[in-house]
């Protein structure tokens, strides 16, 4: 997504509380992103997950077993469903 269609979609999403303008889609919280190093020395970034993410999300999902579906998600089911995966 490009900074201009962020934006957009950002405003379009805009809207007046009474605490004055708020937006429904927040920024994304880039103070949240570490580097760590594990220990064969290799470094790994961390972040929070952002929507573009979904289809690899969705990927990971479907090579867990079920047994594992159960014990993560505290119920069965056969694909993430959309409202999960995008966050």
């Amino acid at each position: 997504m490009t900074e201009s269609s962020r934006s957009t979609r950002a405003s379009a999403c805009s809207g007046s509380t009474s605490r004055g303008n708020a937006l429904s889609i927040r920024p994304y919280p880039s103070e949240l992103e570490e580097t760590v190093a594990i220990a064969n020395g290799t470094r790994l970034l961390l972040r929070p997950i952002r929507p573009e993410d979904e289809p690899q999300l969705v990927a990971a999902f479907a090579q867990l077993s079920p047994q594992s579906i159960r014990m993560r998600f505290f119920s069965t089911m056969r694909e993430l469903p959309h409202n999960l995966a995008h966050g």
